[in-house]
């Protein structure tokens, strides 16, 4: 009755309401027969009223007789029912909703009011995490908006009420809220199916739950929720086993059929069996383990001991499950033909690890890792005149790495060098001093003064090599390259890429140092030959990139939003089943870091391949840091020498200096991380909040990955490239041979010569190719304006109708990124000829409203960086 005198002053005085309206017929632990024969109607949960309630509906049909009307409820139940009770409450529930909807079609409200009907909890499992526990009915009435027997598939929780409420409504939030608004995916398609992988999570208790599509991970009391503090309480494991329920402490369940739909039939519950570690199972492993770090995400972001966390999004990507497949690991080939410009040298790491020591033998798990397979072994041949022969790259070094030096000073000096009689030196590239680089070695502690036990990344018994000794620390042995990072470090620094034999890394340096400040002087390794190595021949096939320069295949894509433990990672690509390819790997440091593009920045990649943007740790646009299969070993842990794997930072590579976070090494630098762990509470080593190590490197332990192969197709044009075998000679008449293996070939075709096979689907279109574009060139047509959020743009990249880049300290620092799309609406609005692709600047400025955000910027081929 007192909703019913709301509904009609609201409506009589032309105001919106807003009405929750809680049925008052009793739970079911107390007899609603009883209710209905034994109480007035004037005995309410809020008090005993004057006269009974006059409802449009119920007592209204009978004069006000409310004793009248409940004697109809219990002449309407049928007798022979089983139960009576529950059948009597669904006629008095559905009595008070028809009333409701009396009152408002009176009031001419019902085709504008949005009516929403659901129960505040299952009944089957109540106060448990099972499907049956925690699905419950929801209904929506609104004509205006929402026909008759409109139905939506896709995960909705209570969360999204409000935010629904509130769109359809207009309203837009003043503050950051949970849930999504579900009326974008009931009026678009497209919007709707990106629903279908979304993500949910449940608590009860102290127990914790995530549905992804059809993927969910029940965790039980878990021991990584930091802040539990009763581990004994749970009502999921409580009454399970009575019920026909798992009862383990994880468990992992595929709730759809083999279509892909959720399965509703009671006699095949998908909750029966727990499928955790069961390779033969629908899902692998790699999946529990995805929707494990599902969950831990969602704790971390949720932890009541900190803010909460808006911007981390923890939606998985389902990766699709193949068969295991044994690939053989391939022959060492000792001495391998030089038939390619930028072959890569193998890391020489033989031994096999998993998560923190070397792996038992005859085991089977963390397989594909960097040992599993040797390519390109390193082969050196030692002159005996100060100089080394790498015969696998064909490049010719110094032996020696000289004094401390500045940076331009080991730059210029290799104008001067003469070593073994040659005048052709040159400093080397990033890419060429990694070739050096041996993960054989152990990285030491930084303050540590013994170097008894350690060793180096590099081969110490063909090149000269020493420790950071006196006021240099130990792993003060850095090496000048030529590679100088298109960004800034360190809040404003100049930097140039280099390599570390000392600690197995590469980070920016400062290019701007006196050589004898201890915290930055290096040392210098010239090289001579073989100009092209480090270039790449980067080929698009569809959902592969071939690389004609090094022999390998990738992925175009990577693994999305949703980042891997390094066990995931390995077996992700594992079990990969792409382009009609089985045999795909992790690749090893070298693999990996051969596709670093250093004259681009955010991401440091070519834009054949579609890298999946993150937000990083100072709220930044950024991109991610990459798995690779070679462990990273220590001489600080006796007991775990091999609980880190090395990445590649392909976005900023981040640390926390004087409080902030700030790109402290560039992208495209070589560092590690953790394979296991949670870095923001500390469950493997230390505390990761504030990074590791000197600068605070950022630790992020879920990465994302890019897998590899072999490529059988993938023949060089040219042939054989290697160094002419006549060079410049200081001693005016010997010729020194550079290669005693392949002759150079007489010409080497550029890139533009290469016929090209890639015959890209629409799905998998190649982006843009750069060329000049002019400031006055920018598109000023109002329908090229572009509003859509990043979520939608990650499934247009994913599709390949899309892709995007950084754009660093090359325009106004506003704009951090671009977009390219295809079937822009912008399209049919720019005429003839009609474009491929339009292109916008992303603005990042916070004072910029969101439809500001997108500038537009160009067209087809004419996208260039602003000056």
């Amino acid at each position: 009755a007192e909703a019913v005198d709301f509904i009609n002053e609201a409506a009589g005085q032309g105001r919106p309401f807003f009405l929750y309206f809680n049925p008052t017929v009793p739970h079911p632990s107390r007899s609603v027969e009883a209710s209905l024969k034994d109480f007035p109607c004037t005995h309410t949960p809020g008090g005993v009223l004057t006269d009974d309630p006059v409802i449009p509906g119920m007592t209204a049909e009978y004069g006000g007789n409310c004793t009248a009307y409940r004697q109809s409820v219990l002449e309407r139940v049928d007798p022979q029912s089983s139960s009576i009770d529950e059948d009597l409450g669904a006629i008095w529930v559905d009595d008070a909703v028809g009333a409701l909807l009396t009152v408002l079609r009176n009031n001419s409200q019902l085709n504008n009011t949005i009516f929403v009907f659901q129960i505040d909890h299952a009944i089957e499992t109540k106060a448990m995490l099972y499907e049956n526990g925690i699905r419950i009915a929801q209904f929506v009435h609104y004509p205006d908006m929402f026909a008759p027997g409109t139905t939506f598939d896709g995960p909705v929780t209570n969360l999204d009420l409000a935010r629904s409420l509130l769109d359809l409504a207009g309203i837009v939030p003043s503050y950051e809220m949970d849930g999504e608004s579900w009326l974008p995916a009931l009026t678009n398609a497209t919007e709707g199916e990106m629903w279908g992988m979304r993500c949910l999570h449940f608590e009860m208790d102290m127990d914790r739950a995530a549905r992804c599509g059809c993927n969910k991970f029940v965790a039980i009391t878990p021991d990584y929720i930091g802040h539990i503090t009763n581990p004994t309480l749970s009502g999921t494991q409580d009454d399970s086993e009575n019920k026909g329920f798992p009862t383990d402490d994880e468990m992992y369940f595929y709730l759809c059929d083999s279509n892909g739909d959720y399965i509703t039939d009671r006699e095949n519950n998908p909750e029966g069996s727990n499928l955790l570690g069961n390779e033969s199972s629908i899902e692998s492993s790699i999946e529990s383990r995805s929707m494990q770090s599902v969950v831990e995400c969602h704790l971390r972001r949720t932890n009541p001991t900190s803010i909460p966390d808006y911007s981390t999004d923890c939606t998985y990507i389902r990766l699709e499950q193949k068969p295991a497949v044994t690939t053989p690991s391939p022959p060492v080939d000792m001495l391998p033909t030089l038939d390619r410009p930028y072959a890569i040298v193998d890391t020489n790491q033989l031994l096999l690890f998993n998560n923190l020591r070397e792996k038992p033998a005859g085991t089977s798990t963390f397989a594909g890792q960097d040992g599993d397979f040797v390519r390109n072994a390193p082969q050196y041949l030692d002159n005996d005149d100060g100089t080394i022969t790498d015969l696998v790259t064909g490049l010719m070094w110094t032996k020696s790495m000289g004094g401390r030096v500045t940076w331009q000073e080991g730059v210029q000096g290799a104008h001067s060098c003469t070593i073994g009689g040659y005048t052709d030196w040159r400093a080397p590239s990033t890419n060429e001093l990694y070739s050096l680089m041996d993960f054989n070695g152990l990285d030491p502690d930084p303050e540590q003064t013994d170097t008894d036990g350690l060793v180096p990344f590099i081969n110490s018994s063909v090149f000269e090599f020493g420790y950071g000794s006196g006021d240099w620390r130990v792993i003060d042995v850095q090496l000048v390259s030529s590679t100088v990072y298109v960004d800034l470090v360190m809040g404003g620094s100049e930097a140039f890429f280099g390599t570390n034999p000392a600690d197995g890394r590469i980070k920016g340096y400062p290019t701007q140092t006196d050589k004898t400040d201890p915290t930055a002087s290096y040392f210098a390794r010239y090289v001579r030959g073989n100009v092209d190595y480090g270039t790449n021949d980067l080929q698009v096939e569809g959902d592969v990139v071939k690389d004609l320069a090094t022999g390998l295949m990738w992925t175009r894509n990577d693994t999305g939003v949703v980042g891997l433990d390094w066990e995931a990672a390995l077996e992700y690509c594992q079990q990969l089943d792409l382009a009609g390819f089985t045999d795909w790997q992790l690749p090893d440091a070298k693999e990996l870091q051969s596709i670093v593009d250093y004259g681009r920045h955010l991401p440091a990649l070519d834009p054949k391949f579609i890298a999946t943007p993150i937000m990083n740790e100072a709220n930044q646009t950024d991109f991610g840091y990459y798995w690779t299969s070679t462990t990273h070993l220590t001489s600080t842990n006796d007991n775990n020498p091999a609980s880190a794997a090395v990445y590649i930072a392909f976005g900023r590579a981040m640390g926390k200096v004087d409080g902030s976070w700030i790109d402290v090494h560039g992208a495209g630098a070589q560092r590690s991380d953790p394979k296991k762990g949670d870095p923001s509470t500390g469950a493997v080593h230390q505390d990761y909040p504030d990074g590791r190590g000197p600068q605070g490197d950022a630790v992020r332990i879920f990465n994302k990955v890019r897998c590899t192969r072999t490529c059988t197709d993938c023949d060089y044009p040219a042939g054989p490239t290697h160094p002419a075998s006549t060079v410049n000679v200081a001693d005016g008449g010997t010729t020194h041979p550079a290669s005693t293996t392949n002759p150079a070939p007489t010409t080497t075709p550029s890139p533009d010569s290469i016929s090209s096979t890639v015959n890209p689907t629409p799905a998998t279109t190649s982006p843009p190719e750069f060329t000049p574009f002019a400031k006055d060139m920018r598109l000023n047509i109002e329908e090229c304006k572009e509003t859509r959020g990043w979520p939608i743009i990650m499934d247009l990249i994913d599709d390949g109708t899309a892709c995007t880049g950084g754009l660093g300290h090359l325009m106004d620092q506003k704009f951090k990124v671009w977009a390219c799309f295809v079937n822009n609406p912008c399209l049919s609005a720019l005429g003839e000829p009609s474009p491929d692709w339009v292109c916008y600047a992303y603005n990042e400025d916070e004072s910029v409203q969101d439809s500001d955000r997108w500038v537009p910027w160009g067209l087809n081929s004419n996208l260039k960086l602003l000056d």
